[in-house]
């Protein structure tokens, strides 16, 4: 009985400490409702006879014709909305390997932009109800693995283009060294939208905008300003940076025993190194 009662307490302290290990989740750090009202601010969306709707026709079929070269190519890649991502391609821009592993806090400080950001227009989406290019047409997109029939009214305005200019802007003020790379990226990433057929120049041209007044909100945030200062700490210190690095990689070749305890030099038997079992 009393093994029993004791198997039950470790089972639920370790419950609880998993529960803890999961609360840090870095996400929004506003609500909609605190954001500017994307369906307030913006124009209704070009209708289809409408001249302002030539201009979206023209860059749609514009678009297609990019899809197979190497900014195509690109266009793809920027549907991808992981953090991982958005530090790849925005750190060539910057000139630096950015990954969540070695830039923990901007890792942090890209979440909570880019999350909080994309808040303001879900209700622009609901209510311009804007069909998608590609649907439109009755046409493939260049991202056929994304298209959902449930999805195919919200293309005004651009969500993947509020997440990409927000970040741009947000990456700015780490990085004013590179303000105009990492602009242009953040302005092609919107592009990308167009040329796969997702979305209409005038749906990027209104996330922009969005993007724009979200983070002029945003960074008014006493929360944000802190995940900015530790992201700006971070990333101003590469030397440290480099030690992280260091650190990993000699705890990488470090032995353990089964037991997952370090083995000595003088330890015989079978060690893990790097993932793999071995005699030593």
């Amino acid at each position: 009985m009393k093994k029993k009662f004791f198997t039950i307490v470790v089972s639920c302290l370790a419950t609880v400490f998993a529960m803890a290990q999961t609360e840090n989740v870095v996400g929004p750090i506003l609500t909609a409702q605190d954001l500017p009202a994307a369906e307030l601010l913006l124009p209704a969306p070009p209708t289809l006879t409408s001249p302002l709707y030539y201009n979206d026709f023209v860059q749609y079929q514009n678009g297609k014709e990019i899809r197979g070269t190497e900014r195509g190519k690109v266009a793809v890649d920027d549907a991808q909305l992981t953090v991982d991502f958005y530090m790849k391609r925005f750190g060539e821009a910057m000139g630096r390997e950015l990954t969540p592993e070695t830039y923990p806090a901007l890792a942090d400080y890209i979440t909570v932009t880019f999350t909080t950001a994309r808040l303001c227009i879900q209700n622009a989406k609901d209510k311009f109800q804007r069909q998608r290019p590609y649907s439109q047409f009755k046409e493939d997109s260049g991202v056929p693995g994304d298209e959902d029939p449930a999805d195919i009214y919200h293309s005004y305005p651009s969500g993947h283009t509020i997440r990409a200019w927000s970040l741009a802007l947000a990456l700015v003020g780490i990085d004013p060294e590179h303000q105009n790379e990492i602009l242009q990226t953040g302005y092609e990433m919107g592009q990308s939208r167009v040329i796969v057929g997702y979305h209409y120049q005038s749906d990027v041209e209104a996330a922009r905008l969005c993007a724009s007044a979200a983070y002029a909100r945003i960074i008014i945030e006493p929360q944000w300003q802190e995940y900015f200062r530790k992201a700006k700490e971070e990333f101003n210190n590469p030397t440290k940076i480099a030690e992280t690095k260091k650190e990993a990689s000699n705890n990488s070749n470090q032995s353990y025993t089964i037991n997952g305890y370090p083995a000595t030099e003088n330890y015989a038997g079978v060690v893990v190194t790097n993932g793999k079992k071995m005699i030593k």
